[in-house]
């Protein structure tokens, strides 16, 4: 691109199922920006489709680990934000398109870190898929939804010391709420 002074771009793979249904926001600039960006649930996923896709010469590496870095960080934050009902529905959304993305997701989530990778899908196979029969889609998304809120709400975690997360995430919380 001449007229940036030679700066270079890579066009957005996927955008139509990034920018599906924008979020307003505030930026937080003074006394604030109205902002529109991607849901967070979409840009988690769409991460993980385009870490997939991307080489591994040059510039390639340092960007597929810093998308998979970005959308581990996303589920977490998703997670303990109790949105994992959305993000169940976005996954779906994304696994329907056929399976030149399942594909793409199935290589992106082989990136995340093992534990954290591990730890999740190990504990809604074995706590909730492999226990019902789901007759439908929407069941198994009811199913999973629930069993998420059940994972971060009431079901105590050996790695947080016996606490929820939702637990250690506001205890944590609490103390800085206090000195603000």
């Amino acid at each position: 691109m001449p007229a940036l002074g030679g700066a270079s771009a890579d066009p957005l793979r996927f955008l139509d199922f990034l920018i599906r249904d924008p979020v307003r926001t505030m930026l937080l600039h003074r006394s604030g920006v109205p902002v529109v960006v991607p849901d967070p649930s979409r840009y988690a996923v769409h991460k993980l489709v385009v870490a997939s896709r991307r080489h591994t010469d040059g510039q390639g590496l340092v960007k597929r680990n810093k998308d998979i870095r970005q959308a581990g960080l996303l589920f977490d934050a998703l997670l303990q934000t109790r949105q994992s009902a959305e993000l169940a529905l976005v996954y779906n959304k994304a696994w329907e398109r056929g399976s030149a993305w399942q594909d793409a997701i199935r290589t992106g989530a082989g990136m995340l870190p093992a534990q954290d990778a591990e730890r999740l899908w190990r504990s809604i196979k074995y706590e909730e898929v492999y226990l019902h029969a789901y007759k439908t889609v929407s069941e198994a998304r009811a199913g999973i939804g629930r069993y998420l809120t059940f994972y971060n709400s009431r079901r105590p975690h050996s790695s947080l010391d016996r606490q929820t997360p939702d637990q250690a995430y506001f205890n944590a919380l609490a103390p800085m709420m206090v000195a603000a």
